[in-house]
């Protein structure tokens, strides 16, 4: 599901995202989850155009809400000093539904995403532990750096050249 269909979950993915990137977010002066959850109600909000993101989430009762499961995004920039655009950003899984393949699914969705409605010829993301993940979509290692004191790799992919993974393509 786009966020700009289903707004209301940018405060999970502001949350979670502080959570598990903060080093990162604090980067691009993003200092509390509200922060970063108005940075995606402003920017994020989007279907033919990037920045978007993509959420995850059950289908929900009359009984039992829907529940976060995960989100993905492509954006402008992910690294500061880095010149690459556009970047597949905020792979995340809630911990409660990992192992099952969430990522794929988001991943297979958001590259479907760049290749036919954005008509991105090329994609980039960074991974500090990753790699063998990425590398099964078809991304490919194009520089190994260190990002916020960290070893790293950025990769890059064509998405009309992609692996979809769980297919027999």
């Amino acid at each position: 599901i786009y966020l700009a269909d289903e707004p209301e979950w940018a405060s999970d993915i502001g949350k979670l995202s502080l959570d598990e990137w903060s080093q990162e977010l604090f980067l691009f002066d993003f200092h509390s989850a509200s922060e970063y959850t108005n940075f995606l109600h402003k920017t994020h909000l989007n279907r033919d155009s990037y920045p978007l993101s993509l959420v995850a989430r059950t289908i929900g009762t009359d009984a039992t809400p829907p529940e976060f499961i995960g989100t993905i995004a492509i954006d402008h920039e992910d690294m500061k000093d880095k010149a690459y655009t556009p970047w597949v950003i905020n792979l995340f899984v809630a911990p409660k539904w990992r192992g099952k393949k969430i990522s794929i699914l988001l991943m297979n969705k958001i590259l479907e995403i760049a290749d036919r409605d954005l008509k991105l010829k090329k994609i980039y993301l960074w991974t500090k532990d990753q790699q063998k993940l990425y590398e099964r979509f078809g991304w490919k290692v194009i520089e190994e750096t260190e990002y916020t004191g960290n070893k790293c790799v950025i990769m890059e992919v064509d998405p009309s050249q992609r692996i979809v993974v769980g297919s027999s393509r």
